[in-house]
């Protein structure tokens, strides 16, 4: 039996234009979004071709843990750029911006689903590294910057998990607009 598509989920906008102007910058964030996914993957690929090298794996660990929230951050700027929610501020904590562009993209095209499970079996996780982020990020000293090949394996864990999160949440979505049959019959 074949898969059937969901239906896609649209929007309605108030113009062409101003759906012009959306689809751009959801394009603009799909490209910027790709661009880090594959700096993630090599850099996590050069960390596995170095697993036994004591000189360059830490580096490598922790150019990983950073890139990832390269990617997470860019993607919540560039989402809130067409699809704000109520009250966005770039200046908000990571944390904050993630639940709430996130609650928000999910009521808006109906992928309660999706976000819930994502919350429930991988956010914990995501947050946990977020921390170590900080800590590697802003270090208090030399134990700060300390990672292990558990850190690798968590923050290649945490990139899958949010990469196919994100994918589920950017797939058959969309803006509508509403054009006078009057517009469409002109030559």
């Amino acid at each position: 039996m074949e898969e059937q598509m969901p239906e896609m989920e649209c929007i309605p906008v108030g113009s062409q234009e101003e759906q012009f102007a959306i689809m751009q910058k959801m394009g603009m964030m799909q490209r910027t979004h790709n661009a880090l996914a594959k700096d993630f993957e090599t850099l996590a690929a050069i960390a596995g071709e170095n697993v036994n090298n004591t000189g360059r794996i830490e580096p490598l660990i922790r150019a990983c843990i950073k890139e990832v929230f390269s990617l997470v951050e860019g993607d919540l700027y560039l989402i809130n750029q067409y699809l704000p929610y109520e009250g966005y501020n770039e200046m908000d904590n990571l944390s904050k911006k993630f639940k709430r562009t996130y609650r928000h993209h999910s009521r808006s095209f109906k992928k309660e689903q999706i976000k819930q499970e994502y919350q429930s079996k991988s956010y914990g996780r995501f947050y946990r590294l977020k921390l170590r982020r900080d800590e590697i990020v802003h270090p208090k000293g030399l134990q700060s910057i300390v990672v292990t090949l558990s850190d690798l394996e968590e923050v290649i864990s945490v990139y899958e998990e949010y990469r196919s999160y994100i994918i589920q949440l950017m797939t058959n979505i969309g803006f509508s607009t509403q054009l006078p049959i009057d517009r469409l019959l002109r030559k």
